[in-house]
């Protein structure tokens, strides 16, 4: 008597592995490892790198973009451009799991912006350009070294950090949350650093610093700077 309920429980079993076989296939990331190549439009000076991935720039005669991804990620992927800035990340309504390790090698004559909305990390070697935007929403991490400009705009929301490495004539600097900027190998004349929240940054200025915390974060300076601070909170505003 036994049997029968077994034998009727079988094709539902098996019904409901396929499905579930189809949902991993679905959202696990398949196939070999792809490098593709991308034009991208010459007038293209910024980038803005939204969910995962890890993005390595540099600077070049000629524009170029190459993607390193697993096959099936590639047709995920967006490379557009907005407003004179390149866009790269997942297209929207394609993420359905895990896309795998994704790797961007973009090369541009002059870099004035680098923004990293979400998870994903940037590594730059930039060359002298008047003015640079740096800046990071979420959980990524920014490192760029050869900065050489006018003016340097820094800005973290969340628990990403920026690392910046040369020089800078003046510099503006935002944390809002836990982020961190290490600006120790960056001079600059001038800076003005804002702290909301628990983050910090490190920053060494020769000229004028003004620096306001407000929360328990920090603003550790060097260089030699005269110093205006104002604390709200339990922050601090300290030379290293």
């Amino acid at each position: 008597m036994s049997l029968h309920p077994t034998t009727k429980a079988l094709p539902l079993l098996a019904t409901a592995a396929l499905v579930l076989t189809g949902c991993a296939s679905i959202g696990s990331p398949s196939g070999p490892t792809v490098t593709e190549d991308h034009e991208v439009d010459a007038a293209v000076t910024a980038v803005h790198l939204e969910g995962t991935g890890d993005l390595s720039i540099r600077t070049g005669e000629s524009s170029s973009l190459t993607v390193t991804a697993r096959e099936s990620t590639h047709e995920r992927l967006v490379t557009d451009v907005r407003d004179g800035v390149l866009v790269l990340g997942i297209r929207s309504g394609a993420f359905l799991g895990d896309v795998g390790r994704i790797e961007y090698e973009l090369v541009l004559p002059e870099v004035d912006g680098i923004t990293v909305e979400g998870t994903g990390d940037v590594d730059a070697v930039l060359t002298p350009t008047r003015s640079l935007r740096v800046a990071v929403d979420g959980t990524g991490d920014v490192r760029a070294e050869g900065v050489d400009v006018e003016d340097l705009l820094v800005e973290i929301d969340g628990t990403g950090g920026i690392t910046l490495l040369g020089t800078a004539g003046a510099q503006s600097v935002r944390i809002d949350g836990t982020g961190g900027y290490d600006g120790t190998e960056l001079e600059s004349e001038d800076a003005v650093v804002v702290v909301n929240g628990t983050g910090g940054a490190d920053v060494h200025v020769t000229g004028a610093l003004e620096a306001q915390v407000d929360g328990t974060g920090s603003v550790t300076h060097s260089g030699g700077a005269e110093v205006n601070a104002s604390v709200d909170g339990l922050g601090d505003v300290r030379e290293r």
